[in-house]
């Protein structure tokens, strides 16, 4: 027997284990792949379920004091209650204001508020 026809088989069995471990790591990459790409869409499904925001934030410089002054506007037909957090982080303070707004209402929240 030649030393081909005995290296032939073991040849074989390297590319067949060759073929099948790229054949295998090229699944994994896909599904991993498909898994990224399936979180993304449920989190594009889950913003588009989210209500449209019907307030209007703009933030300004303070006219009487230092800092800043945030504007929130409804454009909402209805009467809405929203949370603002406000954080300053100078001082490490942060605190919550529940805002009540009228149809067209603006109401600004500033140093003066808190």
């Amino acid at each position: 027997m030649s030393t081909y026809s005995k290296s032939l088989p073991w040849l074989v069995v390297v590319v067949l284990v060759a073929v099948v471990a790229f054949m295998w790591s090229n699944h994994s990459f896909k599904t991993a792949e498909k898994d990224l790409e399936n979180v993304v869409l449920q989190k594009q499904l889950e913003q588009a379920r989210l209500p449209e925001a019907q307030v209007q934030v703009s933030i300004r410089k303070a006219v009487v004091a230092s800092g800043n002054v945030a504007a929130f506007k409804s454009t909402s037909s209805q009467v809405i209650g929203i949370t603002a957090e406000v954080d300053r982080p100078n001082s490490g303070i942060k605190k919550t204001f529940a805002i009540t707004l009228d149809p067209g209402q603006t109401k600004e929240l500033g140093g003066i508020e808190g």
